[in-house]
């Protein structure tokens, strides 16, 4: 309605598009609790978009999507040899293709931007989820042993046998975040300065992911150019 518009200051939204590098490192399988520090040696593409307006030039309600798919790689995994067997020691060293499970997340916020010149505050609610991980099998001593045990009429499927892991598990979380960041060129009115965000998050509800509190911070810089 006209009413509803002429209490909008601004509307502003972005899309990104990008490629995730595997390069930080993947699994050491030698280590029995090691966990990769990204995506375990995946390349991937990655999609973003987010819409937010401005209501009375000091409240800001948005949102935002985004999702990261994987492309499979090839790793040597240790994989359980029995379908009842459960936890981190494993054993038997396997070579498989692994697709990585996507990952996508939507989320909303409430930001007070007119505090002081400069500075934004926020709450919000983010969901994530990972898809499940599986393995496809490249290695034909994977199970010989107790495959030649079987009768003929009993047919195994190492791939079963392998992604009977629950680790493989699709995992979700909810997650309720605060932040503040502080924007120095808007702050002292120049067209270039510092940025400086610093975030705090609560898990509330999920699946398989970790219940741990987390802070995350963030230096950049931001600048403006007036045509």
């Amino acid at each position: 309605s006209a009413r509803l518009a002429s209490l909008v200051t601004d509307v502003a939204g972005h899309m990104q598009l990008g490629l995730s590098v595997p390069a930080s490192a993947s699994k050491d399988q030698s280590v029995v609790f090691d966990l990769p520090r990204g995506h375990n040696g995946h390349l991937g593409c990655i999609g973003r978009a987010a819409l937010e307006a401005t209501f009375y030039d000091c409240v800001t309600l948005g949102g935002q999507v985004g999702s990261s798919v994987f492309f499979p790689a090839h790793h040597d995994m240790r994989l359980k040899t029995d379908k009842a067997q459960n936890g981190w020691l494993l054993l038997k060293k396997v070579h498989v293709k692994e697709d990585y499970g996507s990952l996508w997340d939507v989320g909303a916020y409430v930001a007070i931007t007119k505090i002081v010149t400069g500075l934004r505050a926020l709450v919000g609610y983010a969901f994530t989820r990972q898809e499940v991980t599986s393995y496809t099998v490249r290695d034909a001593d994977y199970l010989k042993d107790y495959i030649a045990k079987q009768p003929p009429a009993l047919r195994v499927s190492p791939d079963d046998f392998a992604n009977s892991d629950v680790r493989l598990r699709g995992w979700e979380s909810h997650v309720v975040r605060a932040a503040i960041q502080v924007d120095t060129a808007e702050m002292l009115k120049t067209s270039f300065g510092g940025l400086v965000r610093i975030e705090y998050s609560v898990p509330v509800l999920g699946k398989y992911s970790w219940a741990t509190d987390m802070v995350a911070g963030a230096l950049g810089c931001s600048f403006a150019l007036n045509f």
